[in-house]
């Protein structure tokens, strides 16, 4: 597992190490995902204290805290010892992970460590303090409401934010994907969407997109369900890893095409769509041109049109525009340009042109999709 720094510890647990120092026990309180566990730990191992972590939801309050009977012979006679891991004995600090997840026997014994520094009346000779973690039992979690006794004996509850750290991503990853994940992530709160990433969700996201680089294991990697822009995430991650994409798709260039065509919408085009093609050929750097015309294309046409009405426009565009377009669309809509495509070359209508367009279609489609049906032959 990869290791919390102090500085993200100091940042996510202010003066927490002022609350073990004065033996207290604390609770912490945050969405899944945060790093409330690895937290705790670092913290213990950076003030040199020996920590006993429990998960709380598989915990038996038997075997793994107060012990079982076995049958033992004391003076002759047969009686009934207690017997449990005392690996808790050497423990300076207990930690009880996803705490309301627990059965009420264990949390029984959890009272008892708590409020007593005992198991089963037999004390715990180094125990300085007890922490728990929970997750808020706000309708969202299948959790249970806490024992108030229990509550009652924590000195503190914390809240714990979200806040994911590139320092700890940059450990799974190129710190740059690291810092552009981070950047998508405070978009994607800004906008107030419904939808919760959580820091860890955010690692893993990171990962999967390392481990494949395409469009379709980011949205894959995405909790089914949400709202998320997913595109202008691939984006970000691509660029991370290939800054000179990112030059492109950002320069400006100049609009040598000012005046002459209205971009508003593909509609709007459709009327000088020769003059366009063949201003696109003329002019590949003329990138606020080639921009223009990805963002008018990107939205009201079909990929069987694509392909049938705009086919020399499209391999007119500068070919990381071109990627970003067809990069931009969904599954379906990428499915249907390769069909009208494979349907025009069976034809025998697209002969030896559109170089562009059936490099750029796939090279996307075979890192999207990777099944034989939907592969193209590439070109020679």
């Amino acid at each position: 597992m990869a290791k919390v720094t102090k500085s993200k510890v100091a940042s996510l647990l202010p003066n927490a190490d002022t609350y073990i120092k004065n033996n207290m026990n604390v609770m912490l309180i945050g969405l899944h995902g945060t790093g409330k566990t690895e937290t705790v730990r670092q913290l213990a191992a950076d003030m040199g204290y020996k920590i006993k972590a429990y998960s709380c939801a598989t915990l038996d309050p038997f075997t793994d805290l107060v012990g079982v009977p076995v049958p033992q012979e004391e003076n002759g006679r047969m009686v009934l010892k207690m017997i449990r891991p005392v690996d808790i004995d050497e423990a300076e600090i207990v930690f009880f992970d996803e705490l309301n997840r627990a059965r009420p026997e264990v949390q029984d014994a959890v009272l008892e460590i708590i409020n007593n520094r005992t198991i089963n009346g037999e004390p715990l000779p180094n125990l300085k303090c007890c922490w728990a973690a929970i997750n808020p039992p706000n309708g969202d979690y299948n959790v249970d409401e806490l024992d108030p006794a229990l509550m009652d004996r924590f000195d503190a509850y914390i809240e714990f934010t979200p806040r994911p750290s590139v320092a700890y991503m940059a450990q799974h990853m190129p710190k740059e994907v690291a810092q552009a994940l981070k950047s998508w992530w405070d978009d994607h709160n800004k906008a107030k969407r419904e939808t919760y990433i959580s820091p860890r969700r955010l690692a893993k996201i990171g990962m999967v997109y390392m481990a494949h680089k395409t469009k379709r294991a980011v949205l894959q990697s995405l909790p089914p369900g949400g709202k998320y822009d997913s595109t202008k995430l691939f984006l970000m991650l691509d660029e991370a890893l290939h800054p000179e994409r990112k030059e492109v798709r950002e320069a400006s260039i100049g609009d040598a095409a000012a005046g002459e065509f209205d971009f508003s919408s593909a509609k709007t085009l459709a009327a000088k769509a020769p003059e366009l093609a063949a201003f696109l050929q003329k002019n590949p750097m003329a990138l606020e041109t080639h921009r223009k015309v990805q963002t008018a294309l990107g939205a009201g046409v079909s990929g069987e049109l694509l392909i049938k009405d705009w086919d020399e426009v499209l391999d007119g565009l500068h070919e990381p525009v071109l990627e970003a377009l067809i990069t931009s669309f969904a599954q379906p809509k990428q499915s249907q340009m390769r069909l009208a495509f494979m349907n025009r070359m069976d034809s025998g209508a697209a002969g030896t042109t559109w170089a562009r367009t059936r490099r750029t279609l796939y090279n996307v489609l075979n890192n999207t999709t990777k099944n034989s049906y939907s592969k193209m032959t590439p070109l020679p």
